[in-house]
């Protein structure tokens, strides 16, 4: 198709059928779309997100946003929430704000992003990124659901763990955590293999677990919270 303008203030729905868009998707304005009961959209161009609004599962039932292409946020400072399921076998790119992926998704594309403030957040559901996944986008969280990461991970600053449960498995290679590493909630297992080492640790809630070793060359703040496993934190 010859691309697509999503826009205005009301709500815009899609159950059981398949939406695929070819060219430049143009989203903006407040109105959230709102999928579920089947519904795919299949994204092989390019979808550029300009707001703070939600790809919501409202309908229930499977639902899924794959991305062959480029899915990229390029404004809005608030968070664009994607309820439907994420298989991202394209780029994903954070250029403004927060991407939450609260839906789940099978991927093996690349995560990215710029900007010292862009978050990536695997927020619900349960998350496979392959062994031919990359993230790089500059802050990444994890707040809930079950994530497991088999690829590489090369985030420049900052790593968040808030709640859910995150493996890294001997499969994945940790190039960097970024210069801050902090646990308010959850658990996140590192078992990559990998010497890891951040610049700041803290650590409030939930827990630190797996058989890397993580070297910390600045302060850490340690108030409450579990660290498990066999690796060494020093």
């Amino acid at each position: 198709n010859g691309g697509m303008a999503i826009s205005g203030v009301g709500a815009k729905d899609i159950t059981i059928r398949t939406l695929t868009t070819v060219g430049t998707t143009t989203w903006t304005g407040t109105g959230g779309i709102r999928t579920g009961t089947g519904s795919t959209i299949s994204n092989t161009g390019t979808w550029d997100v300009q707001n703070d609004a939600s790809i919501s599962n409202t309908f229930v039932g499977a639902t899924q946003f794959t991305n062959t292409g480029t899915f990229r946020k390029t404004a809005g400072a608030g968070i664009t929430t994607v309820g439907a399921a994420m298989n991202n076998n394209g780029t994903l790119d954070v250029q403004s704000g927060t991407v939450l992926l609260s839906g789940g998704g099978t991927s093996s594309g690349l995560f990215t992003g710029t900007g010292v403030g862009s978050t990536l957040d695997f927020g619900g559901g349960t998350h496979a990124l392959s062994g031919t996944s990359t993230v790089q986008t500059p802050n990444v969280e994890f707040s809930g659901g079950t994530t497991t990461l088999d690829g590489a991970y090369n985030v420049p600053t900052s790593t968040t763990s808030s709640g859910g449960t995150t493996t890294f498995n001997a499969a994945s290679t940790i190039t960097s955590l970024g210069s801050s590493l902090t646990f308010s909630g959850g658990t996140i297992n590192f078992n990559s293999g990998s010497v890891l080492s951040t610049t700041t640790y803290t650590h409030t809630l939930g827990t630190l677990g797996g058989s890397d070793m993580l070297n910390i060359s600045g302060a850490s703040a340690w108030s409450g919270g579990t660290m498990t496993g066999t690796g060494t934190t020093s």
